[in-house]
């Protein structure tokens, strides 16, 4: 006799993926994209989100001197009453600075990536993942943006964890993971505005949970010029499609998860993969991988996606990110 999860697993793996990628040209490619961008934007509560449009305004706290950069506390306003903590690195130099995103995972928020730890157990938490990667950013001469997500970070009380946020979010035919893209995207809309960054595409990283915001916000917004995905791709599979902060009702009925990623193309994409990640198997990132790499090819840039197959858990590698990026969308002009 069946579980439950094993007849849900056989009733799933029956069911059609409408809009999966099945295009044979650059121009089948492309129309695919604006289809499934569309039908993604529904499924998430994304479209509902603009009534959500408010005057941008940004509140900032003087500049911290970390030695060799700068850290500033802000404020953004992505809807209305409702504020944005997060984290500007800047290099110490001649600016404008090519801007990147480095979104964070489940944890403590936006301290992770930034490396601030002040306990034993939070140092070892930031090494063990190799979380720090937005002070790894700076550090190549980006200015990094590591915002809280809802619900983390500044913004974690009795109410806004993910499971309450989900549920919420869900009987008003929406999403967390529409939430978290809609507020990266009013993030970008303060770049673009800022005198300090320089014109044009922004960069975008994260693991796990972070991964997975790159992974919408990089899928849903042109503007992400180039994005490193850690922890997070990989095909759905029985009981195994992470949080329920990645949840978004009837997605499997319209796209595996590499469809989403495949809507990158063609701008470029690396993909981080542990051998012995414990969320998101090595089998079944490769098996998603094949997937992407179809799009890729079709899409005429097959050169633009590249994989990191490394040794370790679930963490951050950073070993082909950092050269990939800084040929993608170098952090200082040419």
């Amino acid at each position: 006799m069946l579980t439950p999860m094993d007849a849900l697993a056989q009733s799933c793996e029956r069911s059609e993926r409408r809009l999966t990628f099945h295009a044979d040209d650059e121009q089948g490619a492309a129309t695919w994209r604006k289809t499934l961008r569309s039908k993604l934007a529904e499924l998430s509560g994304l479209d509902r989100m603009e009534v959500w449009h408010c005057q941008p305004k940004v509140q900032e706290d003087a500049l911290e001197d970390m030695g060799d950069h700068l850290r500033q506390r802000a404020l953004l306003q992505t809807a209305p009453n409702y504020w944005m903590p997060l984290y500007v690195l800047k290099p110490k130099g001649e600016r404008p600075f090519t801007p990147l995103i480095a979104l964070h995972g489940h944890g403590r928020g936006k301290d992770d990536v930034v490396g601030r730890a002040e306990t034993e157990e939070e140092k070892e938490h930031v090494r063990r993942l190799n979380y720090d990667y937005a002070l790894g950013a700076v550090r190549q001469g980006y200015i990094v943006f590591a915002p809280d997500k809802r619900g983390f970070g500044e913004r974690k009380d009795e109410t806004s964890n993910c499971l309450l946020l989900a549920t919420s979010a869900i009987l008003m035919g929406m999403s967390v993971i529409g939430m978290h893209t809609w507020d990266n995207q009013r993030l970008i809309d303060h770049i673009a505005a800022r005198d300090d960054c320089r014109r044009g595409p922004v960069g975008c990283i994260g693991l796990s949970g972070g991964g997975g915001g790159t992974l919408w916000l990089a899928a849903m917004d042109k503007r992400v010029g180039a994005a490193v995905i850690s922890g997070h791709l990989a095909v759905y599979d029985k009981g195994k499609f992470g949080c329920i902060c990645n949840v978004v009702p009837h997605l499997l009925e319209w796209a595996e998860r590499a469809d989403i990623a495949g809507l990158i193309a063609p701008r470029p994409l690396l993909i981080e993969s542990a051998s012995q990640d414990q969320c998101y198997s090595r089998e079944r990132t490769l098996k998603a991988y094949e997937h992407l790499q179809r799009i890729y090819e079709v899409s005429g840039v097959p050169d633009c996606l590249d994989i990191d197959l490394f040794e370790g858990r679930h963490e951050w590698s950073g070993r082909k990110a950092w050269p990939r990026l800084k040929r993608w969308l170098p952090s200082q002009p040419g």
